[in-house]
């Protein structure tokens, strides 16, 4: 049987509009030809999307699992430890749903960061690529 893994329910559930960015894959492939202008064609008819996404964590929110910023910390070591194992993520676009996402395999100085932002907040940042067409009903 699989595990089905869920974002959280204590963590924030909708991403900051300040930090989201949102990137299509480049889906041709061109390649030249003897004559004439090069070919192009589709990869694929679907691609993954990157997505960066930012959250404010409370330092000293707290809840049944402990702190948040700890539980947040706790969650990307499990995923990373996971190895590319998706998640199901409220979809911010529409929050009756649920997407399939996975942490972006990305370069360190822009992958997941947790950060001391102003006062006692901190700043989660993350990178992940959503999958097409994986979408499920919030129940």
């Amino acid at each position: 049987m699989i595990m089905e893994i869920y974002w959280p329910s204590d963590l924030p559930q909708v991403p900051l509009l300040g930090n989201y960015k949102h990137a299509t894959a480049n889906n041709a492939i061109s390649f030249k030809t003897e004559y004439g202008p090069p070919k192009v064609r589709r990869r694929t008819t679907a691609n993954v999307s990157r997505r960066v996404w930012g959250f404010f964590l409370d330092r000293h929110a707290k809840n049944d699992a402990g702190m948040l910023v700890d539980q947040f910390q706790l969650f990307l070591n499990f995923m990373e430890a996971a190895e590319g194992m998706s998640f199901w993520f409220p979809d911010p676009t529409d929050p009756a749903h649920y997407i399939k996402v996975r942490f972006a395999a990305v370069s360190e100085e822009t992958g997941q960061e947790l950060v001391p932002a102003t006062g006692d907040y901190w700043t989660a940042t993350v990178n992940v690529e959503v999958w097409p067409h994986a979408r499920r009903v919030r129940s």
